[in-house]
């Protein structure tokens, strides 16, 4: 019985085709080739292989030898496409030349050197599409100084299922003045759309709560006059919907240009310190509220908001 196992056994072992090993890569090139086909690049395959895992799965696959065993690994890439039956010709699919260029100067810089924003923004996308983790991670980093849009965070977030970005994400277009624009809907999808919409609708509902208390909670002025401007302001801004231009402002600063640009005087008290404004300035409270607002929509763990 034994015998016969271990006969099966090696049999077995036998149909699996091994992987090239890193230590063969040394002299082989592979070649890629732009989408429109008028760029080539010849590139030494232990370059880029030993930093990815998955182009180095696709790298290694033997269309003769392996594919009765295991699928082609490079017909789920995102970006790039096998040229026939070989290993060592590819082509771009999606991804345009110059992303191309800067995706590689990207890889082979020293990790200090410091790029734009925009290089890092392609930077961080293919290296997510192709298994490049620790390039995807220092693009994160370089990009989180950078005054990025809501959309274009969302955008990054959701092509490189980053869980922490997709929450910052959804939570700032949720707590924002300014609508959702078009080019967001479409990036979000039905699904997260109506979950931040349903968020929206709770945070305008926590503001306007708000309002009736707010001279008594927060500060002495006792004053209609000033809970009036601040409710006029508001309900203003509201309506109006807000602007492009208003989505990285404070809610207080956008509150006190609209009172002041209506002539409306404010108490030595709300004008000095800002109390008024200040009392809706509770971005805590406003996070909890659309947080729970999308948890009813999409689920609470925030692996479920990537739809």
């Amino acid at each position: 019985m034994g015998r016969e196992g271990g006969t099966t056994r090696a049999a077995v072992v036998s149909q699996q085709p091994a992987l090239d090993s890193e230590e063969s890569w040394g002299f082989r090139n592979i070649t890629i080739l732009s989408q429109d086909e008028q760029r080539i690049w010849t590139i030494d395959v232990a370059e880029i292989a030993p930093s990815s895992p998955l182009l180095a799965s696709v790298f290694a696959y033997s269309d003769q030898g392996m594919k009765r065993v295991t699928q082609d690994p490079c017909k789920s890439l995102r970006g790039l496409i096998r040229k026939g039956n070989g290993r060592d010709e590819y082509q771009l699919r999606g991804v345009e030349a110059d992303d191309f260029d800067v995706f590689l100067t990207v890889l082979r810089a020293h990790p200090n050197f410091e790029f734009s924003s925009e290089d890092l923004k392609v930077a961080m996308g293919l290296a997510s599409d192709w298994g490049f983790d620790a390039l995807r991670l220092r693009a994160k980093r370089g990009l989180e100084h950078a005054n990025l849009s809501e959309f274009d965070k969302l955008a990054l977030a959701k092509r490189c299922k980053d869980l922490e970005w997709i929450r910052e994400a959804y939570l700032a277009l949720a707590t924002r003045i300014a609508p959702l624009s078009t080019e967001e809907i479409d990036a979000l999808g039905v699904k997260a759309t109506t979950a931040v919409a349903r968020a929206r609708e709770r945070v305008v509902i926590q503001r306007l709560r708000a309002l009736p208390f707010t001279d008594v909670q927060q500060w002495k002025c006792k004053r209609y006059s000033c809970r009036q401007a601040l409710r006029d302001a508001w309900v203003k801004i509201l309506d109006n919907g807000g602007s492009p231009e208003m989505s990285n402002l404070a809610v207080s600063a956008v509150l006190f240009d609209e009172i002041f640009s209506s002539g409306t005087a404010l108490c030595e008290i709300c004008a000095s310190d800002g109390a008024l404004a200040k009392a809706l300035e509770d971005r805590q409270v406003e996070a909890a509220v659309a947080e729970a607002a999308i948890e009813q929509v999409l689920g609470e763990t925030t692996a479920m908001w990537i739809v």
